[in-house]
């Protein structure tokens, strides 16, 4: 139930209230996880929410 933040420049992902299931520091699975999606456009932020299910992420 850690927040999990990843970078992807210029796209900042917050990833919180994730449950992570499986095991090994290589690949964390997140399901149903609700994503702050931070885009920086010129001098101007633009926040969307989205919703993430069965997402693997690769480290």
């Amino acid at each position: 139930m850690r927040p999990h933040k990843y970078k992807v420049d210029p796209v900042y992902v917050n990833f919180r209230w994730c449950y992570s299931t499986g095991s090994g520091s290589d690949n964390i699975y997140l399901a149903g996880c609700i994503c702050s999606v931070i885009i920086r456009s010129g001098n101007l932020l633009y926040t969307v929410v989205e919703k993430y299910y069965a997402v693997q992420i690769k480290s």
